[in-house]
């Protein structure tokens, strides 16, 4: 028997009551872990990143981040991509020219950016000049628009972090942004033209996010007008400055296509569809800007 303030407890109840207050200590030491895991997590999202960026859509609505692309406004359309993966080809897609791209998946930036160039997995009848992994020669967009940013990349063919090319290309980007209530803001009153404003240079020090005085950049937001892409030649923007010849030399054939924003991955497919067929129909693709003559070459 044992003796407490409060009367004689059994053998059996002070094991009990030891117990209890070791599991106790163990559940306190736990949460004491879960709360330094979780700053720490915190510490590796704000890697990479600069100081405070604000999106603000048409309608008013304004969502605050911090940025991790170059340190320029962004002005444009802004429409969302629910794709897990592939956020180089939507980058560099042409169709999304002048847009604000939001990534509705959560973590973007895990496998980092390939290197420039034809991918080593190309397939035999790929041109050498386009890259699998890119679907033009630039980033298209205007912007990106993330929840969570990682710096930290892994892929083998991984050349550098999505934060360092995009302010290679000078693109803005913003992270910490709740994407969810912003795709479906945007999934119920369609895409909106977007104005995004940024602060400071990245830093690949940075652990901590840094002190965001958010009525400048209100601001300098509201100091900003919006700006519709779809007023600009938006096909000669994206389209080739001269004709490019793609697919074998002294093919028997040639298809003209019009450049209005095509695709490496389209062009990869139509010579795809050429070395299918027998050698006397086999076609080279040759690529023309959109205002190309094409019944004055045909004369």
């Amino acid at each position: 028997m044992s003796e407490t303030a409060g009367g004689t407890l059994s053998v059996e109840q002070a094991v009990g009551a030891d117990q209890a207050v070791a599991v106790g200590a163990d559940q306190a030491v736990g949460a004491d872990q879960a709360v330094a895991v979780e700053a720490d997590s915190c510490a590796v999202g704000w890697r990479g990143t600069s100081g405070p960026a604000l999106l603000v859509l048409e309608d008013g609505s304004a969502f605050e981040g911090r940025s991790f692309g170059a340190a320029v406004p962004a002005l444009g359309e802004c429409v969302f991509q629910t794709g897990m993966v592939g956020y180089p080809q939507s980058l560099t897609d042409p169709s999304y020219r002048g847009q604000l791209l939001v990534l509705s998946y959560p973590q973007v930036g895990n496998y980092g950016v390939p290197r420039r160039g034809p991918a080593a997995t190309s397939a035999a009848h790929a041109p050498a000049a386009l890259s699998a992994h890119f679907e033009s020669d630039r980033v298209q967009a205007a912007a990106l628009v993330v929840g969570e940013y990682s710096e930290h990349f892994s892929h083998w063919e991984a050349a550098c972090s999505l934060g360092h090319w995009l302010r290679e290309e000078g693109i803005p980007a913003i992270c910490g942004v709740d994407t969810r209530a912003l795709v479906k803001r945007l999934r119920e009153h369609g895409s909106m033209l977007a104005k995004l404003v940024v602060h400071g240079q990245p830093s690949q020090r940075l652990s901590r996010p840094l002190p965001a005085d958010w009525s400048v950049l209100r601001e300098e937001a509201e100091a900003v007008p919006f700006e519709d892409p779809n007023e600009r030649p938006l096909a000669a923007e994206v389209s080739t400055c001269a004709p490019r010849r793609f697919g074998l030399e002294g093919a028997p054939r040639t298809v003209l296509a019009l450049d209005f924003g095509i695709k490496h991955a389209q062009v990869r497919h139509l010579l795809a569809a050429s070395a299918r067929l027998p050698a006397e129909h086999q076609f080279s693709l040759l690529v023309v800007p959109h205002n190309y003559d094409v019944l004055g070459a045909a004369a």
